[in-house]
């Protein structure tokens, strides 16, 4: 297997970065934060994305704050479905989810497909950046190749 110039430059593909990393790579223990607030575009992208690194934080003592930006009603293939009532449905799955975890959930309720122009957005995160003051932010790759929903994107920007 060859590696192409952009992947050894650090591009690959114009947008994703990849590193290179030796075959065995030991990081030691991985370090617990005091705070971390976790943005997610719609309900399930956290725990997905980044569950098990969560439980592991907050079994350690970090206080962890799940942020759910859109209320999700667009999750869903099945036009007889009524979007207010996946809504619902799917609050309070987050809610569960983010009970299991032991982190408290904050839900922006923001229709789905429209966080991109949702011009409040930038100011509903700072205004729970600051609340929370994490250590640590994880959300979204805004550039990652794969998943450059306009949702998802939105909160990584």
């Amino acid at each position: 297997m060859t590696t192409s110039r952009r992947q050894t430059e650090g591009q690959a593909e114009g947008v994703a970065t990849y590193l290179q990393v030796p075959h065995r790579l030991d990081l030691g223990p991985l370090a617990t934060p005091q705070r971390v607030l976790a943005i997610g575009a719609h309900p399930d992208d956290v725990e997905l994305a980044a569950g098990a690194t969560l439980a592991r934080w907050v079994r350690h003592g970090a206080a962890t704050t799940v942020l759910v930006a859109t209320d999700g009603r667009g999750g869903t293939w099945d036009p007889a479905l009524d979007p207010a009532e996946l809504a619902a449905r799917r609050a309070t799955e987050a809610a569960a989810a983010a009970h299991l975890l032991g982190a408290s959930l904050v839900l922006l309720a923001v229709p789905d497909g429209t966080l991109a122009k949702a011009r409040i957005l930038a100011w509903r995160l700072a205004f729970w950046i600051r609340q929370c003051r994490p250590d640590v932010v994880l959300t979204h790759d805004p550039v990652h190749p794969g998943r450059l929903h306009p949702d998802h994107r939105a909160p990584g920007e």
